[in-house]
């Protein structure tokens, strides 16, 4: 679908922002298998791609309620790997500068 070998068909980052776009945590098996091949896709996208994805993901989770249910948590730390994934430097997906000027309040969230 999205790739052929190391050629893309589709553009990683229009695949990863539709995912996103529809993503909903009451399908929690849906958000986790979402959520790990947006991390298998996104090394072909741009930084400044990964960090609207970013912004993305950050609204996702600024919709949901302050409580999740219990069984839904697996599906949370899912879309926690994912950001860890996007932010850390070896994983590079944008300069370690741009991530902490973009998302300053997230320097600590993974410490």
């Amino acid at each position: 679908m999205y790739f052929s070998g190391q050629h893309f068909i589709m553009f990683p980052s229009l695949v990863c922002e539709a995912v996103l776009r529809y993503l909903d945590l009451s399908k929690e098996m849906v958000w986790r298998e979402s959520l790990k091949f947006i991390k298998e896709i996104i090394g072909g996208v741009d930084y400044k791609g990964c960090r609207d994805l970013t912004k993305q993901l950050l609204q996702k989770f600024d919709q949901l309620p302050l409580v999740v249910p219990e069984h839904q948590i697996p599906a949370l730390l899912q879309g926690q790997e994912l950001l860890a994934y996007i932010l850390n430097r070896n994983s590079a997906l944008m300069p370690a500068y741009f991530a902490h000027d973009e998302f300053p309040g997230l320097t600590g969230f993974f410490h």
